[in-house]
């Protein structure tokens, strides 16, 4: 790939332009001029949506609303209001609202399930997932509901095609890095979200800086294939005294420890040893399996999986992961973290949350 495309490739930040800003106009100008990007212009809807899900009260007097509507939009308009986003790797222009009520309409769905308050708690939130075929659920699922208003991203992985059967890329991103294609499409949703990317994957050199970069994470979901990194970020993360939340997408395992509370928890609740984890780096593959296997209980997974792993570097390359696991298992695991960002009460301990039993004669 030559330089040009591979600069390209790796953006994954969208450019913002003030309609209020005299020097946000001319460079959005020029670019329109220079770049002749598709443009998205539901402005106007979008303020009348707006205004709508703020004066609920006078729906049943059109008069009275169209009045203060009409009020509403000159104001805008004096202010010259609003927002357009430039995503570059898609050559796209999007007119929209700024910041607090773009998060206002996005979000307005979530009320009651998610209160006002709660939402500004969430705001200030921010994850770090490590892992990107149930992470990259998960980033995009906390994205939907905005559970944090920043996401840290570690996988030094690209996309590829046997990667299509989980993960909701199309071909067009085949080489693309995992990081780069996750963060290109939560800026997709919400352009104010920050989102950083560890590109190398999450290592021994840039781990400290994951957790904490000057401000530290307030929740990790560790989903890495690397057993290495699924034990050191443990330790890293109670050294941290940060949560940890892991799902398998087998039985709808779910792993939650929490560090924040319990700061000598032992790590994956004790069904390993530390003597056996400090022995990490000197093991042989088959070694670290009989591990990995006692870490997931190898007892209470499923016959598939059980099956899966005996044909481990045999049949098949890696375990098994199904598109309809990784969406119900991203889905219980962002609703844990969602409740222990709010300090809701979740216990550290290992969950099974399945359906096949309950649905299948």
């Amino acid at each position: 790939m030559n330089k040009v495309n591979n600069k390209v490739q790796n953006l994954f930040k969208p450019i913002l332009f003030y309609t209020g800003n005299p020097s946000d106009n001319q460079l959005l100008k020029s670019l329109i001029e220079g770049e002749s990007p598709a443009i998205v212009d539901e402005f106007d809807k979008q303020l009348a949506e707006h205004f709508m899900i703020n004066n609920l009260e006078l729906l049943n007097n059109k008069i009275d609303y169209e009045k203060k509507f009409n009020q509403f939009v000159k104001e805008c308009a004096d202010k010259q209001y609003g927002l357009w986003v430039f995503y570059p790797w898609k050559n796209v222009l999007v007119h929209t609202l700024e910041e607090k009520e773009f998060v206002e309409l996005r979000t307005n769905r979530n009320k009651y399930k998610i209160t006002d308050e709660e939402q500004q708690i969430l705001s200030t939130k921010v994850i770090g997932i490590v892992g990107l075929s149930v992470g990259r659920e998960i980033a995009i699922t906390a994205a939907l509901e905005r559970i944090c208003g920043e996401i840290r991203l570690a996988d030094f992985d690209i996309i590829e095609l046997a990667n299509l059967n989980r993960l909701k890329v199309g071909i067009d991103e085949l080489g693309v890095p995992k990081v780069i294609s996750a963060a290109r499409q939560i800026s997709e949703i919400d352009p104010f979200i920050k989102v950083k990317v560890f590109a190398d994957g999450l290592t021994q050199e840039n781990m400290d800086e994951f957790f904490d970069d000057g401000v530290k994470i307030d929740l990790f979901f560790e989903e890495s294939d690397g057993f290495d990194i699924k034990v050191l970020s443990r330790y890293k993360a109670r050294n941290y005294k940060i949560p940890v939340v892991m799902e398998t997408n087998d039985r709808g395992m779910l792993d939650i420890e929490r560090f924040d509370v319990e700061n000598f928890r032992p790590l994956f609740h004790g069904f390993v040893t530390d003597e056996e984890l400090s022995n990490l780096t000197k093991l042989s593959g088959p070694e670290q399996l009989k591990i990995l296997q006692k870490i997931v209980s190898f007892q209470n997974v499923s016959d598939k999986m059980k099956h899966s792993f005996t044909e481990l570097g045999k049949s098949i390359k890696s375990w098994p992961q199904l598109g309809s696991d990784i969406s119900f298992g991203a889905g219980m695991a962002t609703g844990t973290g969602r409740m222990i960002l709010l300090g809701e009460k979740v216990n550290s301990g290992r969950y099974y949350i399945e359906y096949s039993d309950k649905i299948v004669s």
